[in-house]
């Protein structure tokens, strides 16, 4: 390569990797130490701002700090959130499954595949006075759905210390956080150059994506993490085999297997960085102890070297996943005619199509734990039928555009003007079509492979799955997108004053996005949705209402308290808190019948007050009423009527007693189905952390909502 062809391809994009950086071409430089290339730059501020800056970081211990500063930004910002958050609703059965791991041995309670991350969240514990409810009763041989009783029984019935125990498994949590930020430098630094790698984590560390995820103890931001290690180290491994690289290879891709289900993605995304290197036909350098150094250069070699590789990395693999359940198929005492997970193991395996016969089989040979098996075969079947939400209708098959519509609204606007100008950048390099530029081109796309190729293949899986829950289960591809970002704002940032100007809005922006939404990150939506005070007409579930807001909720209420005689406070929230330990007293939607007036005249089971409803269980459950809910609604009205006067309510009647019982609770739940489709169509009094919903509702009005024709 001429040492002028990098400088023509600089000012055709400034996306150069690292080892291409267009000072390499600037004719005021000088040798450095290590035969590094250093320019004499002038220091000044207003001349070559960029070049400055390039100046002012230059010694490493000075990026570090800048890395180290936002780091603490992060982790100030996520302690906050930790303080003022209830619960969410995966974190009760991570916190159990992980002590469980590690006192019994046991992991019945888990069903994702994330064991490491599961023991790490909960080591704390260990050092702690903690009490676990008694093994010795049906909660636990068959702890059914996310093993809800013995979870409850433990964080609050327990005698536990829940704060405690919340906290600091959220700190250990937060170390993943920490470490995917200190990773989004490192390796954008390496591909892009140090000033995209800055700017990255800049994005990474105040992305309301990350701060809204980064301190919960879920799985999400540690597969975001060893994703990105495990393309990283594969990446490295590719362009250089030594075994220290095939030792990191083998053992990210191990961690990510124990961390989230959808670890096997890893394998396409590795073969299409050995595909790109084989079609360009770059040589493959190694340096074996005892052999030397050789070269891989034709397709055959290729060929046997990857297979070699995956071998490997399945051994490492097995090893790390038998090592994290106790080199046990069965936990301990373990009877398989009273014991049970969280559902059925055969009943889940039944399920299954195609792949049933290949589990079937693994689980026969007994090559993985059957606890590893089990939750692979139930997220498989819960990916193919799930309730979804998406601008007002509903699926339990989802829409192959419901993750990019996620990323779109949920990530910050200056994020995707950022990673908008990296792309525009590379595709407008791309499209000019010199015989000469081919070559640039594709030592561009092999250096540059770590990041798009993971963004390909995990976007390709997200949009093509059913399982439509959350943007979480994006964060993944956020490490390369904020790499794009970085590497197209640097690009901006170099094109002189204004250019570095009109970078510094864009980060002043984040700033003020940030600021703006504090601490209320998991309801983040950007101005495209009409930002986070309409987010939950949008989307539900985990993209804005996880349970977080309880304490909020206690806040506002005792702010915001009812007269005497004003009614009640009713609350129907996605939330694994207890509203009782906040000291919030509480009607429960949506079946109990507390209107002492209730009766064939006045069937209306509620009383006025302030009806507390959380996005998710105002907009989830499904299309809120029909005009077959209203002609049954009207059949158990005028069955009521009939019944008061030919069977009226007898207490000493057992039967009768039962037969009203069951009428009353019928209509209860009706009436609630018809309260929440007239609040679907009305605007929300108040709300608490953009994610519940407060009403007030008068006598009038709910007359009106129950049984106006």
């Amino acid at each position: 390569m001429s040492g002028h062809r990098p400088q023509r391809l600089a000012k055709v994009t400034g996306l150069l990797p690292a080892s291409m950086d267009k000072r390499s071409a600037r004719p005021n430089t000088v040798d450095g130490p290590r035969g590094l290339v250093r320019n004499r730059l002038p220091m000044s501020l207003r001349d070559e701002p960029a070049a400055f800056v390039r100046q002012l970081l230059g010694r490493r211990w000075r990026r570090w700090a800048v890395v180290g500063i936002l780091c603490a930004v992060t982790a100030g910002l996520s302690v906050e959130c930790m303080r003022r958050q209830s619960v969410t609703v995966d974190e009760p059965m991570n916190l159990v499954a992980g002590y469980t791991f590690w006192k019994f041995d046991d992991g019945r309670v888990e069903d994702s595949n994330g064991v490491m991350p599961q023991r790490w969240f909960t080591l704390p514990l260990l050092f702690m006075d903690v009490k676990f409810p008694s093994r010795d009763n049906a909660a636990w041989h068959q702890p059914g759905y996310l093993a809800e009783q013995i979870c409850l029984e433990f964080l609050w019935s327990s005698g536990n210390d829940p704060d405690a125990m919340l906290f600091r498994g959220r700190l250990m949590a937060l170390a993943f956080a920490l470490g995917l930020v200190v990773a989004v430098y490192g390796w954008t630094a390496r591909v892009f150059g140090r000033g995209a790698g800055l700017l990255a984590t800049f994005f990474c560390a105040l992305s309301p994506t990350i701060l809204a995820h980064g301190h919960l103890m879920t799985l999400d931001v540690p597969a975001a993490l060893f994703f990105l290690m495990s393309a990283g180290s594969c990446w490295l491994l590719l362009h250089r085999f030594t075994l220290p690289r095939l030792a990191a290879s083998v053992g990210c891709f191990g961690l990510l297997t124990v961390t989230k289900i959808s670890s096997p993605l890893f394998v396409p995304i590795a073969l299409v960085m050995l595909a790109m290197r084989a079609a360009l036909g770059r040589p493959w350098p190694g340096q074996i102890p005892g052999f030397g150094s050789c070269e891989i250069r034709t397709w055959r070699g290729y060929a046997g070297a990857a297979l070699a590789l995956a071998v490997a990395h399945a051994l490492g693999a097995a090893l790390i996943i038998w090592t994290c359940y106790g080199w046990r198929f069965h936990f301990p005492n373990w009877d398989p005619a009273a014991d049970g997970y969280t559902e059925s193991f055969a009943g889940v395996m039944s399920s299954l199509g195609s792949v049933r016969p290949v589990l079937a089989a693994v689980e026969r040979w007994r090559l993985l734990p059957e606890g590893y098996i089990y939750g692979v075969a139930r997220t498989l079947k819960h990916a193919e039928v799930r309730p979804a939400f998406l601008n007002g209708h509903y699926s339990s098959k989802g829409w192959w555009y419901y993750f990019p519509y996620c990323f779109l609204v949920k990530t910050t606007v200056p994020e995707l003007a950022a990673g908008a100008l990296g792309f525009g950048c590379a595709v407008a390099w791309a499209l000019r079509r010199r015989a000469e530029r081919w070559g640039h081109l594709a030592a561009w796309l092999d250096r540059t492979s770590l990041f798009w190729s993971l963004v390909v293949v995990y976007g390709l899986a997200a949009v093509s799955t059913p399982l439509n829950i959350g943007q979480r289960h994006l964060l993944p591809i956020y490490p390369a997108f904020f790499a794009l970002a970085g590497a197209g704002l640097w690009w901006l940032m170099q094109r002189g004053r204004w250019g570095f100007a009109a970078g510094g809005v864009v980060l002043a922006l984040q700033l003020a996005t940030v600021a703006r939404i504090r601490p209320y990150y998991l309801a983040y939506f950007n101005a495209v949705a009409g930002g986070p005070a309409g987010g939950y007409e949008h989307l539900t579930d985990s993209n804005v209402d996880w349970g977080q807001d309880l304490p909020a909720l206690v806040d506002w209420l005792r702010q915001n308290p009812l007269p005497p005689g004003g009614g009640r406070v009713y609350v129907n929230l996605l939330c694994w808190d207890s509203p009782t330990r906040w000291g919030l007293t509480t009607s429960k939607l949506p079946y109990d019948v507390t209107n002492p007036r209730f009766s064939s005249d006045d069937p209306v089971a509620f009383e006025p007050g302030i009806y507390c409803l959380s996005a998710t269980t105002l907009m989830l459950p499904g299309p809120a009423w029909t005009t077959e809910h209203e002609r049954q609604y009207r059949r158990l009205l005028a069955r009521m009527n009939e019944l008061a006067e030919s069977n009226p309510p007898n207490a000493y009647d057992p039967d009768n007693r039962r037969m009203w019982a069951d009428l009353i609770y019928s209509v209860a739940r009706s009436q609630y189905a018809r309260l929440r489709g007239f609040l679907l169509h009305r605007k929300p009094d108040a709300m608490v952390g953009y994610s519940i919903l407060i009403y007030r509702i008068s006598d009038a009005e709910l007359h009106r909502a129950l049984l106006a024709e």
